[in-house]
């Protein structure tokens, strides 16, 4: 069920359950177009995304081939998918290894930026929310990074547009790489700070 923030009010109810044609077994992520009232869910499970109005009528679903974490619906429903650091080695050297990903409507990768190293896929705590959408406007907090950034996808900018000061206290990002259990004791010892997503860490929690 998904409700309306503002008023509570139900605004589309689905339960259809299986492995067919407009079903889904698992929610990874969903995007919602208020204008247009329409819902895209991301199953991982079944590696698709699925269309639907807000009446529940199912419209379509495509097949995606590539890692997805968070993503947002973009004018002309091309996606911009962050990859929370998976790495998706058969799409190649630049975007196999890239934090964020933009598709055009048949899924296809149009572009890339934040690029990772395989190292970096070694640390396996994950944050929840790492997109927000405002109008035609992206904001992206990207994993352990000290900067908010703006895509804006009228002129296709990726501009960072907030930085945290942490004054040397920010996790060094050597110690990101390493798993979570690893660094944890580090940031309690030396009260360092990070961020994950939208969700901002410090020794005493977050």
């Amino acid at each position: 069920n998904i409700f309306s923030r503002q008023s509570g009010m139900q605004l589309l109810s689905l339960a259809s359950t299986g492995d067919g044609p407009s079903e889904f077994r698992e929610i990874y992520d969903f995007d919602v177009d208020f204008e247009k009232q329409e819902l895209f869910i991301h199953d991982g499970a079944l590696r698709k995304i699925i269309k639907f109005d807000f009446s529940g009528q199912f419209i379509w679903e495509k097949e995606v081939n590539f890692r997805m974490g968070n993503f947002k619906i973009l004018p002309g429903e091309r996606i911009l998918n962050y990859t929370k650091h998976d790495p998706n080695d058969h799409l190649g050297s630049e975007a196999g290894f890239s934090e964020l990903l933009i598709t055009d409507a048949n899924l296809r990768v149009e572009a890339s930026a934040f690029p990772f190293t395989e190292e970096e896929t070694l640390n396996d705590f994950y944050g929840r929310n790492y997109l927000d959408k405002k109008g035609d406007k992206v904001y992206i907090q990207p994993r352990f990074s000290e900067f908010i950034y703006e895509y804006i996808d009228s002129i296709q900018l990726l501009n960072p547009i907030l930085k945290f000061k942490m004054e040397g206290r920010f996790l060094p990002e050597k110690e990101t790489f390493k798993p979570f259990d690893e660094f944890e004791e580090k940031v309690s010892n030396e009260k360092l700070y990070f961020t994950n997503g939208q969700y901002f860490f410090t020794n005493n929690g977050w």
